[in-house]
């Protein structure tokens, strides 16, 4: 027979619960009865009923989930100890597409600039600013500030930025010479070949400055074509 420390009364070694790893022993009785009331409490750890009294011990027991499945606790507070044990060690976060949570192991969301959605519609977005994140092949790589995506747009229309102030540009029709349509920029420059051709407002000086750029842009095109 066994004599609890906790209630002093007798029971067959069968009903012995052993905490780990300190090794202390109780009736199976107590340790439920305070393990669901630790439960009850939302705390997490459990601690053993006698460490938790400040007795000596190097190793410092607490009721893991092992201990607390041969307990015969209800279900929904079996449900509250998980997800205790895994908010120790895990973030909840919620999906910004299809809003259902999940757990990510701690250590790997803080190393991680992405967080993608496991629960089947594999959304993903930026950690730092929250923005969907275009994972299909070929896709630009995320920047928070939009540059690359930027970047990678203009690649792919072809578009061309002004030679003078960056300003992106795109050519709708018409001939290569292209006005930047920043303000205060006055820029003229050449969309085939992106080079700037004059800063200025004045007509005369634009008109001389084009006819000379096309008549050498387009020896250098017809180069090019040979």
């Amino acid at each position: 027979m066994f004599e609890c420390g906790v209630c002093f009364d007798e029971t067959s070694e069968e009903e012995v619960a052993i905490v780990e790893p300190c090794g202390h022993q109780f009736c199976r009785e107590c340790v439920k009865s305070h393990a669901v009331s630790k439960i009850d409490e939302h705390r997490y750890p459990i601690p053993c009923p006698t460490c938790m009294t400040g007795a000596a011990q190097e190793d410092t027991g607490v009721i893991n989930d092992a201990l607390i499945q041969q307990l015969g606790i209800s279900e929904r507070q079996y449900a509250i100890f998980v997800e205790m044990q895994m908010a120790a060690f895990s973030l909840k976060v919620r999906c910004r597409k299809c809003e259902n949570e999940f757990f990510v192991d701690k250590a790997e969301y803080e190393a991680a600039d992405t967080v993608r959605c496991p629960l089947g519609c594999n959304f993903t977005w930026c950690k730092a600013c929250s923005q969907a994140i275009d994972t299909e092949p070929g896709a630009a790589a995320h920047s928070c500030d939009g540059e690359n995506e930027l970047k990678h747009l203009m690649g792919e229309k072809g578009w061309k930025n002004c030679p003078g102030c960056s300003t992106p540009s795109e050519k709708i029709s018409g001939c290569n010479h292209m006005t930047c349509p920043a303000p205060g920029c006055n820029v003229h420059f050449c969309y085939h070949c992106g080079e700037q051709i004059i800063r200025s407002t004045t007509q005369e000086d634009i008109s001389n400055a084009l006819g000379a750029h096309y008549a050498r842009c387009a020896l250098w095109i017809e180069g090019q074509d040979a």
